[in-house]
């Protein structure tokens, strides 16, 4: 449902229960799950088994209980759960896909992973940009970042699910916001807007509360709301959550988040409503502008 220049994007790292599905209006839903430790737990993974390395919980959890509603509604999801295997990862997908009677077109983003070209940077001389020293003989996993430009090309292609490596954690978010509103590589004003909204909620309740000086404060952290966007095509966007669940938008919330996040030059365009009642998630939301 679009209104207004409006659609409705949310992340959901895990636990699908939340009914981020469910919500009226949603688009994307879009999954972060990578840091540097997380890749090379997978590139373990890997090692002991071809056919793992990549978040096996977003097939096994996630998308088993949404895929089935998310192709009803139309829904596209969006996950760096491929990790440092994204290929099988869409191929258990549509396996499951098969199992659970639904037609799905599965994307894949790779080539981040640069292990074959670590002799050629020996040779060269590259070094540890901290301490300069040389790099270590054996490593597990070795990978560039992508950006949202592929997540966006695939979506163009008529993916249903884009599975990716490792990708800039907001690019989950921004790849969705680039296919939805046609921005350019050099609409440099709203992909910025679009990169912020990402680092918002990458984290999942973080952005709800689950992760700031007065968390203590928040009520019920066991249903927590998962952070939801209502994103504009000129680059302004509304933080809200899903109907009926508990956290918090207090007002230094989004802020700190704004300077844990992004490097923006001010926080002070960031308002956000003080609202933790059940009732008014979707009336009273944090309305967040990027200057």
């Amino acid at each position: 449902m679009l209104d207004c220049g409006h659609f409705h994007l949310a992340v959901h790292q895990r636990g699908a229960k939340r009914g981020l599905a469910d919500v009226p209006g949603m688009r994307y839903i879009v999954f972060d799950y990578l840091a540097e430790l997380t890749m090379s737990i997978l590139a373990a993974a890997r090692a002991k088994n071809r056919d793992l390395g990549y978040a096996t919980d977003f097939v096994d959890v996630v998308a088993r209980e949404i895929l089935p509603k998310c192709r009803e509604r139309g829904i596209r999801l969006i996950a760096n759960a491929g990790g440092v295997n994204p290929g099988a990862c869409a191929k258990a997908l549509e396996r499951l896909a098969a199992e659970l009677g639904v037609s799905v077109k599965v994307a894949v983003v790779d080539g981040d992973e640069v292990l074959a070209l670590l002799p050629r940077l020996r040779e060269r001389g590259v070094t540890d940009f901290y301490s300069g020293a040389p790099m270590p003989e054996r490593l597990l996993s070795a990978n560039a970042y992508f950006g949202a430009l592929p997540i966006a090309r695939a979506l163009a292609g008529g993916a249903d699910v884009v599975v990716t490596g490792r990708v800039v954690d907001s690019a989950v978010t921004l790849g969705a916001l680039i296919h939805e509103f046609g921005w350019r590589a050099d609409d440099y004003d709203r992909l910025a807007a679009g990169s912020l909204a990402g680092h918002l909620i990458e984290c999942g309740c973080q952005a709800t509360g689950g992760l700031f000086t007065d968390w203590k404060d928040v009520p019920d952290w066991a249903n927590m709301g998962y952070p939801v966007l209502e994103c504009a095509a000129d680059g302004a966007f509304v933080v809200t959550k899903a109907e009926l669940t508990e956290g918090s938008f207090r007002q230094a919330r989004s802020p700190s988040s704004c300077c844990t996040r992004s490097a923006i030059r001010r926080t002070t365009c960031c308002r956000t409503s003080s609202a933790t009642s059940r009732g008014c998630a979707w009336r009273a939301r944090a309305r967040i502008a990027c200057a």
